[in-house]
């Protein structure tokens, strides 16, 4: 019924104070959500509710910037999510203690390459997790992700395309057999390389 495009408007404000948080989210996704009921939702204590308005492009100044510092980090990430925010709050994110604040930032269509680089290197396995995503890495980026304590996010990386020959040097080294095996089988590696691969130790890299 919240979701309705032809809910009257005094069943819309009732909805606004339901007793469930999902029907409040329902109703803070709204296109033609009223000023009075978006401000009202902006004081909701349910972390769904205030994501899902966090999110929206339309907030005002002050309801973006208080939620931009709520005690939620799944609120602080999804206000990370609008379309541009204040150079400030992306400073901020990249030190915030909360994994999914940074992992959001991560995200981001803007973030600057160096930002992205140093994110490659997080202590959050999320946050790494969330650079990988992306299909427009720089190469510091890149190159911090080959060298990821994680065996599967070093794979990863050695199936991609386009890898620089620095990144392919670092991973002919990589400790795993797997990583060197899927190297072994690109097209691109040129014969120094390859004839590195055809005297490694382990068989399996040797067959590929």
């Amino acid at each position: 019924v919240a979701a309705r495009p032809d809910l009257p408007g005094d069943l819309l404000r009732t909805l606004v104070t339901d007793a469930h948080g999902f029907v409040r989210a329902s109703v803070a996704r709204r296109l033609d959500l009223p000023l009075d009921c978006l401000l009202t939702l902006a004081t909701d204590d349910d972390p769904d509710v205030l994501s899902t308005l966090a999110r929206r492009v339309d907030l005002p100044k002050n309801v973006r910037d208080w939620l931009a510092a709520s005690e939620h980090p799944l609120v602080r990430a999804a206000a990370l999510q609008a379309w541009s925010v204040p150079a400030a709050w992306l400073y901020k994110a990249e030190h915030d203690a909360e994994d999914e604040v940074r992992a959001a930032l991560a995200r981001r269509p803007d973030i600057r390459p160096e930002v992205l680089a140093r994110l490659a290197r997080d202590e959050s396995e999320q946050v790494r997790r969330a650079v990988l995503e992306r299909t427009d890495l720089p190469e510091g980026a890149v190159l911090a992700l080959a060298r990821d304590p994680l065996p599967d996010i070093r794979l990863h990386v050695a199936s991609a395309e386009g890898l620089s020959g620095t990144v392919l040097d670092v991973l002919l080294n990589d400790p795993d057999t797997a990583v060197r095996t899927i190297l072994a089988v690109r097209p691109d590696l040129g014969p120094d390389r390859l004839a590195r691969l055809a005297a490694d130790p382990d068989p399996e890299v040797r067959r590929a």
